[in-house]
């Protein structure tokens, strides 16, 4: 059973971030909140 992530996430977060680990993908975002994941994260941010 996966253990929901320690830090405060909505639930497609939660379901984002166990996708990304379990299928050992890359998660591509802007959303800062993800840098507190064990998760391979691709910055999506404009520059």
């Amino acid at each position: 059973m996966l253990e929901s992530p320690p830090f405060m996430a909505g639930e497609c977060q939660r379901m984002l971030i166990a996708q990304a680990q379990i299928e050992e993908m890359t998660l591509v975002s802007a959303d800062s909140m993800f840098n507190k994941y064990d998760i391979s994260l691709l910055w999506a941010a404009k520059s």
